[in-house]
């Protein structure tokens, strides 16, 4: 059912459709490039229908983060395209021009997508940190690590912890800064598990900010299928938006997910290195 706001599919009650499908979107692309051997205009054709269907999926979903994270992504695949050819960019001018029409001339759409985010981050006469509600989360979450730096107060603690008088952080007569999580990922880790797995996660989202920007510069620096499963990974910690409970298990999931696809990638690559370099010592004998 879709009540013209949020469009939730299976998921139930759940508003996280826009969440999995812009996280998924970056594996089956990956997935079509290995599979690949040549390239194919009809089928690219098709590709890029169908990734213009799932984005149009994820705007009637309503979900902010997922929208985001999708003109994030196209970015990133514009950079790509372009590279190889300059036409390229037709096609994804028609994507965001279709996008964008649909959220601008849909009532709706408008008012939940622009209209309320935008009163969100002015609320009070203030700027918000994505809402007051999310800058709470993060006061409290941030309070937590000021206590507990190196360990933090433990994975999915921060819904207990938060009620206690020195984390809690009041909203209103009627709201607090509770939650089941602090809604951002890089927050969450910090209050959750401490310094040491925060630096673990700053040090990839270094390594593969610059395995983008090395890809985009370097035409054949990556295969094509690895640069999407890259995406894939970098929007999972991209780090300016609000993010569901990273322990929460199918989040887990698709965000370990792409490493299995880069593991995979590179465990073939070092195999042919080492069977070349085993059939060059019998050669020799």
């Amino acid at each position: 059912k879709y009540d013209y706001i949020y469009l939730k599919s299976f998921f139930k009650d759940e508003k996280v459709l826009g969440s999995f499908l812009i996280r998924t979107i970056p594996i089956f692309i990956g997935i079509y490039f290995l599979k690949l051997n040549y390239f194919n205009k009809k089928k690219f054709f098709m590709l890029i229908m169908l990734i213009l269907i799932l984005e149009i999926i994820i705007i009637f979903t309503g979900e902010r983060t997922a929208l985001v994270l999708m003109l994030f992504f196209n970015i990133l695949t514009t950079l790509v395209a372009i590279k190889y050819s300059k036409k390229n960019i037709i096609y994804f001018f028609l994507i965001f021009t279709t996008l964008f029409s649909i959220i601008y001339l849909n009532n709706n759409l408008k008012t939940n997508i622009l209209d309320r985010t935008f009163q969100q981050l002015t609320f009070n006469d203030k700027f918000n940190i994505f809402s007051y509600e999310h800058e709470a989360h993060y006061r409290s979450a941030l309070a937590m690590f000021n206590q507990n730096k190196l360990f933090g107060v433990g994975p999915r603690m921060f819904r207990y912890e938060c009620d206690h008088p020195k984390y809690k952080v009041i909203i209103t007569d009627y709201e607090d800064g509770c939650s089941t999580h602090p809604h951002h990922l890089y927050i969450q880790i910090l209050s959750e598990t401490g310094i040491f797995s925060f630096t673990i996660l700053i040090l990839f989202f270094l390594y593969f900010s610059y395995k983008i920007i090395q890809f985009i510069f370097n035409k054949n620096i990556l295969q094509d299928g690895k640069i999407f499963f890259i995406f894939a990974i970098y929007l999972n910690i991209f780090p300016l938006v609000p993010y569901g409970n990273f322990f929460n298990n199918w989040i887990s999931i698709l965000f370990f997910l792409p490493f299995a696809f880069i593991l995979n990638l590179n465990s073939n690559i070092f195999y042919n290195f080492v069977h070349k370099l085993l059939n060059k010592k019998i050669s020799n004998l």
